[in-house]
């Protein structure tokens, strides 16, 4: 699987042991030199998604995962330095080079985006004092719920059952559950201040569409859009590892 990367570096797909399987956990990556995870101390995160911006409906709780995702980083060990020297480099590259996110046509320029990254991984290395670049981007994923009394949604290392909003609890009989679902992972990519990828990877979260039963029964838009912050950090820990080895990481059967 080919990522484009500051340097345009092929990822290695790497292995994983655990002991709980799930068919949809996702295949981890790791750079040319994993031992680069060793020397990984202090970290500063992406204010900007590595891809394409989030949807306009996750834009407000990327903040919040961001929290999370500190706060995972500093219990393990690791120092999450300010982002605002982030925000000044990437402003000024930008400020260079153009933006590489064509806002009109839902592109990204993969040129641009390669030297606005270069450029401002540069501007940061001056600084001093930083070992990597974690980007934090929230992915929407389509999914489907499975069959049965029990239904669940399964992707990216996580089972969900489906949720209701409206008046009642209840679903009737014939309600169509043969529809994909809007759902959340977080995708965590890793790069060393030199501008070396060494680690992807995607952890699901939650799903953002409810079964509304106001009227007729349909999927809807969640009044309650990431509010598990259990779900959140589950999927934190899926992302993370093996950068941060979880104990229970699942595998696939």
């Amino acid at each position: 699987m080919r990522l484009l990367t500051i340097l345009t570096v092929l990822f290695l797909s790497a292995c994983s042991t655990t002991n709980t399987p799930n068919a949809t956990v996702f295949p981890y990556q790791l750079g040319d030199e994993p031992d680069k995870l060793k020397e990984i101390k202090n970290v500063i995160i992406g204010s900007h998604n590595y891809g394409k911006p989030s949807r306009s409906y996750l834009d407000d709780h990327e903040a919040k995962v961001d929290r999370h995702i500190v706060k995972y980083l500093e219990a393990n060990g690791f120092t999450v330095l300010d982002s605002a020297i982030y925000k000044e480099s990437y402003a000024e590259a930008i400020r260079e080079h153009g933006n590489p996110y064509d806002e009109t046509t839902g592109r990204i320029d993969s040129n641009t985006r390669q030297r606005v990254l270069v450029d401002m991984r540069q501007k940061m290395e001056d600084h001093g004092g930083i070992d990597a670049i974690i980007f934090t981007d929230l992915l929407e994923r389509q999914v489907m719920f499975t069959s049965g009394q029990k239904r669940v949604a399964r992707w990216d290392g996580v089972s969900r059952p489906p949720r209701t909003q409206g008046p009642g609890s209840g679903v009737t009989a014939d309600f169509n559950w043969a529809k994909f679902v809007d759902a959340v992972s977080i995708a965590i990519y890793v790069f060393s201040i030199e501008g070396k990828p060494v680690f992807y990877s995607v952890g699901g979260m939650s799903l953002t569409e409810s079964v509304d039963t106001k009227g007729t029964a349909k999927f809807a838009r969640s009044k309650s859009v990431l509010s598990s912050d259990s779900q959140i950090e589950e999927g934190i820990k899926l992302a993370f590892h093996p950068f941060i080895p979880l104990e229970n990481y699942p595998e696939k059967p």
